[in-house]
């Protein structure tokens, strides 16, 4: 037999078999809302693979040497300031994890612009995926209906062209994204407080922080 979820022990056999079903039901529906979110947000920005480089994806792709240098320019991009592969000037932000996945990718793929956006809409896809899931517990007593328009209403906001259009955008996009994921680890500690959920957040926090410098706002 299987083990009775929390509630059910006391209750009748139908009524528990009535609830599971919803439960079911429910889990179906996000799945389906979430693959329906995925594929809106990617063809809002499907028309952006045919585009070339621009503005500064030269900075911080095509013309920066650790980026260059695939893997082997990752020492020092945890050691530099985000432009020192650029212009060899220490005088900037701090974003090792945005250059480190420029670097990952250009290793593997090398220059070429089209897995650059194909990157960024994957990316922007799954960002709004997420955030319909941490917006499910943001919003637990509103149902299924009230985080998917939010999600949908955010995605096919015209103020994120830029961010996914530019590849250099990419950064903002992973700090959004680590935000999202140290919410939904946060609500479950909240609710559970297993301090492994805790520790998760942690985690996607301090990568939030490595990312871009304004994740300090999510404080």
């Amino acid at each position: 037999m299987g083990k009775f979820k929390k509630g059910e022990k006391h209750m009748p056999v139908e009524e528990r078999r009535v609830t599971r079903m919803q439960a079911t039901g429910d889990s179906n529906k996000k799945k389906l809302y979430a693959l329906i979110i995925f594929i809106f947000s990617f063809l809002l920005y499907s028309n952006t693979l045919s585009h070339e480089y621009a503005l500064d994806d030269d900075v911080i792709f095509k013309e920066n040497r650790f980026v260059q240098q695939g893997f082997g320019g990752i020492k020092d991009i945890f050691s530099h300031g985000f432009l020192y592969g650029f212009n060899q000037r220490n005088n900037q932000s701090y974003r090792p994890l945005v250059s480190t996945v420029f670097a990952i990718e250009h290793a593997i793929f090398g220059a070429d612009p089209f897995v650059g956006h194909l990157v960024n809409v994957l990316l922007y896809a799954l960002t709004c995926v997420l955030l319909f899931f941490m917006l499910l517990k943001m919003f637990r007593n509103y149902g299924l209906l009230v985080p998917l328009l939010i999600t949908l209403l955010y995605a096919a906001h015209p103020l994120h062209t830029e961010v996914v259009a530019n590849i250099k955008g990419r950064d903002d996009m992973l700090t959004l994204l680590f935000m999202i994921i140290t919410l939904y680890f946060l609500f479950d500690y909240i609710r559970k407080s297993s301090v492994i959920y805790l520790a998760m957040s942690v985690v996607s926090y301090f990568a939030c922080l490595l990312t871009k410098e304004n994740a300090v706002a999510i404080i």
